[in-house]
């Protein structure tokens, strides 16, 4: 069908002037920007937040831009006034790309969902009340209520079967994408990048045990860590302290990861889940190696591309650091990666999404 009024949810869109970040926001964004660059009869309903200040919200034919304000702790307005603002343009589809619908939407909605980890793992995650509201009570809604459910890979379809008891016809693997441009290294130095939120699940504590391993032989070579702080990171950064070799840069916006990237050895990912995986794919992409493990969706993203590793080894960890320290070896993953690359594109994304609807 190719001719639908579609209604997006872009109200967490990427715009990290207004603090909007992560791999939800940045999804949101390339994919919206995707759908409005193909070549179809469809017309677009988009709603930003009143705050937001990118540059998808200009005038497009077929695209109708609805400003409205983010009350994140506004219960009434998030669930019965926004679904009623959205229902009033006579959608088709409502697509909420961050996976929750508000419990008054009635009518006929897909969503995404990126992970689950939070069912299999709660203590990575900040307990309380909204803890409970989200998983027992919005999520399984809005699972329910959803006509299909996206899902950003097979890992995740997987666990949606095996948590939720949904058939898998209703859900659709597809896949993101990474939008990256060229953007060259600002330092000198040699340096291994862990790049992501700092908490348990991203499992920085593995890089920091390794690094000082690796340090011992190749002292010239730094870890920088660049993410904000997030739950549970004190015994993470607790590593850090002493090492002067250990540097973290806190949150950086698109450009300065890029940029940070492009100057690294390689990227350590070791991560304990993903229900995707953008910064190895965006690392891949720009020619940068990979160290990562087989969690969750990693190897279905990065293929045979990448050096995998445990997720409790440091030893094996620090000598996957070594390897990429010789150029051959760092060269061929280079390739690999590169190749792997392109099976993810934006476009694909959206031509799949459409058939979804």
């Amino acid at each position: 069908m190719d001719d639908m009024k579609i209604a997006i949810d872009c109200r967490y869109v990427l715009d990290p002037t207004n603090g909007q970040f992560g791999g939800i926001s940045e999804y949101t964004d390339g994919l919206v920007r995707a759908l409005l660059a193909l070549k179809t009869d469809n017309k677009f309903v988009l709603f930003f937040s009143d705050k937001y200040s990118g540059d998808l919200a200009g005038a497009a034919a077929a695209v109708e831009i609805v400003r409205v304000p983010v009350k994140r702790g506004n219960f009434f307005f998030n669930h019965f006034s926004f679904p009623r603002l959205v229902r009033s343009y006579r959608p088709d589809i409502f697509f909420v790309p961050h996976g929750q619908l508000p419990l008054g939407w009635k009518g006929k909605a897909v969503i995404t969902v990126h992970d689950l980890a939070i069912y299999d793992h709660p203590e990575w995650f900040p307990g309380g009340f909204s803890h409970w509201f989200s998983t027992k009570l919005v999520v399984p809604r809005s699972l329910r209520c959803a006509e299909k459910i996206v899902s950003v890979s097979e890992a995740t379809k997987k666990d949606l079967i095996r948590l939720f008891k949904i058939s898998g016809d209703k859900v659709a693997v597809v896949y993101p994408a990474v939008t990256v441009t060229d953007v060259p290294s600002k330092r000198a130095d040699k340096y291994f990048l862990c790049l992501g939120t700092i908490e348990p699940r991203k499992n920085f504590i593995l890089a920091a045990h390794a690094i000082k391993i690796f340090h011992e032989k190749f002292p010239e070579y730094k870890l920088l860590v660049a993410g904000k702080r997030g739950w549970k990171y004190e015994a993470i950064t607790d590593e850090f302290v002493g090492a002067d070799f250990i540097q973290e840069i806190g949150y950086v916006s698109p450009e300065e990861k890029l940029s940070l990237l492009a100057g690294a050895q390689a990227l350590i990912f070791p991560s304990l889940y993903e229900g995707f995986g953008l910064p190895p794919l965006e690392a891949m992409t720009i020619g940068i190696p990979v160290i990562t493990t087989r969690a969750g969706a990693l190897p279905e993203v990065c293929g045979e591309a990448v050096r995998y590793v445990a997720t409790s080894e440091p030893n094996e960890l620090a000598q996957a650091m070594e390897e990429m320290t010789d150029e051959a070896t760092r060269r061929g993953f280079i390739e690999k990666g590169l190749i792997q690359a392109k099976e993810f594109s934006w476009l694909k994304t959206a031509e799949r999404l459409l058939k979804v609807f």
